[in-house]
């Protein structure tokens, strides 16, 4: 250490040598040019002081030149001498008045040089002054420079105590708001300090800058503050909106807490639907309707707590400040988070019957804020929306339970010859889990096959096509089912192929089950059923519950997709007493062609999608050898050229008008979030009987709970990343991944993509997060509020995680 404290005495003497050095020579510089100028002033001054006398002299001269031929025509007229003596007087004078009239005009044209030459002196004399002007500035400029570009020291300062003479050693709020961001960024605390030591020695690799660092446990506390800040952020977000349009929340589970967020939409600049998550980590004392909405009023009032506390640290930490009221003028009131800014809004959520629930009691609540500030009538209008995702899961879930009775039941003597050991069931969603088991390289199954699969179809089917195995094993989403069965039918016959060969020579509890399912004419049925239903109805339907919010200008709101609830009643009405019509392409393809001439951009996704969507041969991703492997794929399912193919059809007519009686009575079950929307049992939420009024209250609004979904997986990511990270801090960096706050805009410095246009992500996007938008000392006073209130906040999550956990206890007796 006395070695390392040597070298280290050793450089800093040597930088200030170094800066003593180019001082001086600065200074030197300076010296001799203000000398050289003197002197070249003086050396100027003395020549034209000797140019003048010797034009005085010359001037004197001519003078007495004049003087002289006066005189000598005076004499000449005053005389009367004898007419030789005049004559040669006469030619002397003449000749003596050329010579010195010659020698005048000489002098002249001398003087006229002179003058000139005078001139540019003086011209060069200003043109050196604004040199030695100039050079003044460079030499002030690089002074300064050495302060500006003076590195940030990565050590901690005194600060005093507010209110007090007394004050500890605390970090720079740089270095705490570094710490913020990269925690926002997804950094592990543990990575922290060494990336800081990293960037540093990148960026000034010969200055060492770096002195002290956080300590492990500093940096995790700050997680903590990132929750916080990040709340307050969507607070303030909030309270700026004038208007709010939506509130999304949803329930989950995570470590066996029930976890409850709230994702507010507001119209941007852009007057776009924004979706701001005001807090992703409400714990519920019980999962009841009640309760839950309950403590989703709460979280409003404690974001707008968060806002007051910023004002008042932000008042004792710039209390001098000039422009301390502009400061406090951009932190909103706690008044701005008042849940009656949703009234004339829409409140959306799950469809479970506990969620419809929770969403009633909340508007509820809100109407009786509203009642108690004094607003009546129209003012007092709330509505509520179902999650259309949601929605179309139930009735792909309740197809395959029925599919999958039906099938067990017909097929129960051939089930119970195949030995137990092989689990082969009917059910689809089996089929498509050990698919994807098997077949998918990116399952990560021990005893999975996709490389080999892959392998032998590269060698055996060079130039073929094969559809993509979607993975069903890590989630619980219901249209899967339907989407995974598309590719399991298309690729069936090479699986078998696969199967055959492999099976020869070894065996395989899993490869033998696939084998028998997929040989069998009623499973291929299935498939096949579930095929054209995901492309009939799962991906028209997907996309307008995706893309309802966006569709305003052609009068398209989230009432609208009652219209596409009774279209498809309708459908299932007809193929339930023809199930023909659920194998005609021309008639199951074309449901939804009213809605596609009122939606154009509708109309343009579907014929992308099913005509011009490209995909990959298995060994090459060349452009030129793509192929449109949706519309191979669906010409298969509706005019397959296999044999095992075309002799499912028979079943494929009778599973339809199963299906379709399945779906009409889902559709008119009024304990389901359907029926509300249908317009055949007069729902009441159905087209044909709302008001002009509603509908187009309702434009601009989502169709789906994407955006509380969205959050719980940004929150998943974290929760899964950070290891034994705890629930409030997973929350805080989920929602301030989802809220964007600390986003510096890197994609636009991002080069060598393969195309330069804009796409969706970037326009939903926005370009600097609202953290690095605040003034620096907003900035400041953010992060220290945090700071003060975190052992706080960390109590109050503990006491709400024990208040559940007791009521869970109670319930449990």
């Amino acid at each position: 250490s006395t070695k390392y404290k040597e070298e280290a005495d050793a450089a800093l003497s040597l930088l200030a040598k170094e800066r003593q050095q180019r001082k001086e020579f600065v200074d030197k510089l300076s010296i001799e040019y203000k000398a050289n100028l003197k002197k070249r002033q003086l050396q100027h001054s003395q020549a034209l002081l000797k140019k003048a006398a010797k034009l005085k002299e010359l001037q004197s001269l001519v003078n007495e030149m004049v003087t002289l031929r006066n005189e000598m025509a005076t004499k000449d007229k005053s005389k009367n001498k004898s007419v030789r003596i005049a004559a040669r007087s006469k030619e002397a004078a003449q000749h003596l008045a050329t010579i010195r009239h010659d020698r005048m005009i000489e002098l002249k044209s001398q003087c006229d040089e002179l003058q000139e030459e005078l001139v540019d002196k003086q011209h060069t004399t200003f043109y050196l002054e604004e040199k030695i002007t100039d050079l003044e500035e460079v030499i002030h400029n690089v002074a300064s420079t050495d302060e500006t570009f003076k590195p940030f020291i990565f050590k901690k300062q005194y600060t005093k105590f507010p209110n007090s003479n007394r004050g500890n050693m605390q970090w720079k709020p740089q270095v705490d708001k570094l710490c913020i961001e990269m925690l926002a960024n997804r950094t592990p605390p543990r990575c922290i300090q060494a990336n800081i030591v990293a960037m540093a020695h990148t960026i000034c690799p010969n200055m060492k800058i770096v002195e002290e660092l956080p300590s492990l446990k500093h940096i995790r506390h700050l997680g903590t503050v990132l929750s916080q800040l990040t709340r307050t952020l969507a607070a303030k977000r909030l309270g700026d909106a004038k208007e709010w349009k939506q509130l999304h929340t949803d329930e989950t589970g995570r470590r066996q807490i029930n976890i409850t967020n709230v994702v507010v939409g507001i119209l941007n600049k852009d007057k776009k639907l924004q979706t701001i998550c005001l807090t992703g980590s409400i714990i519920a004392d019980d999962g009841t309707a009640d309760v839950q909405s309950r403590a989703i009023i709460e979280s409003f009032f404690e974001s707008g707590e968060f806002l007051n506390r910023w004002r008042e640290t932000t008042k004792e930490m710039h209390a001098n400040h000039p422009d301390l009221d502009s400061m406090l003028d951009e932190i909103p009131s706690a008044d701005a988070l008042c849940p009656t800014k949703m009234l004339g809004g829409m409140i959306s959520g799950d469809n479970c019957p506990a969620a419809m629930k929770t969403r009633n009691n909340l508007a509820d609540h809100i109407v009786e804020l509203g009642k108690e500030k004094g607003y009546t009538g129209d003012k007092l209008q709330i509505y509520t929306g179902n999650c259309h995702q949601h929605v179309r899961n139930v009735w792909v879930g309740a197809v395959c339970k029925m599919m999958n009775r039906k099938l067990t039941q017909l097929l129960k003597h051939d089930l119970a010859v195949i030995p137990s050991h092989l689990r082969v069931k009917c059910d689809i969603l089996n089929i498509e889990r050990c698919i994807d088991k098997a077949f998918n390289g990116t399952a990560n199954y021990k005893k999975g096959d996709g490389d080999r699969f892959m392998d032998a179809m590269r060698k055996k089917h060079p130039g073929t096509f094969l559809m993509p195995v979607v993975r069903v094993l890590g989630g619980n989403r219901q249209d899967a089912q339907f989407e995974a069965a598309l590719p399991a039918y298309y690729n069936r016959p090479k699986y078998v192929e696969f199967l055959h060969d492999d099976l020869c020579t070894t065996e395989n509890i899993l490869l033998t089950n696939l084998f028998i399912i997929l040989e069998s004419v009623e499973m291929i049925a299935q498939l096949r059923i579930g095929s054209i239903f995901f492309m009939a109805i799962v991906v028209p339907t997907r996309w307008l519950a995706a893309n309802t919010h966006k569709l305003s200008h052609r009068n398209w709101g989230e009432r609208s997709m009652g219209k596409v609830i009774d279209i498809l009643y309708r459908t299932m009405l007809e193929i339930a007493q023809d199930g023909t019509k659920g194998m005609d392409e021309e008639y199951i393809m074309n449901i939804f062609s009213p809605i596609e001439e009122e939606l154009p951009e509708f109309k343009a996704y579907l014929e992308w999608y099913f005509e011009e969507k490209v995909s990959n041969l298995i060994d090459t991703s060349s452009k030129e050898d793509r192929v449109l492997g949706i519309d191979l794929a669906k010409a298969e399912t509706f005019f397959p050229r296999r044999s095992e193919n075309r002799q499912s059809t028979e079943m494929c007519v009778t599973l339809w008008e199963d299906v379709s009686r399945c779906l009409c009575i889902e559709f008119t079950n009024t304990r389901k979030a359907t029926a509300e929307q249908l317009s055949a049992i007069l729902g009441c939420k159905s087209w044909s009987v709302i008001s002009e009024e509603e509908k187009e209250a309702c434009l601009g609004m989502r169709a789906n709970n994407d955006p509380a979904e969205q959050n719980f997986a940004v929150f998943s990511d974290a929760l899964e990343m950070g290891g034994r990270i705890d629930i409030e801090t997973a929350a805080g960096k989920g929602q301030t991944r989802y809220n964007h706050d600390f986003n510096r805009n890197h994609q636009q410095l991002v080069t060598g993509r393969k195309s330069k246009k804009k796409t969706n992500d970037d326009d939903e996007c926005p370009g600097i997060g609202l953290f690095h938008e605040l003034r620096p000392e907003l900035q400041d006073s953010l992060v220290v509020t945090g700071k003060r209130h975190a052992e706080t906040t960390r109590n109050n999550f503990a006491k709400a995680l024990c208040r559940q956990r007791a009521a869970r206890a109670e319930k449990a007796k």
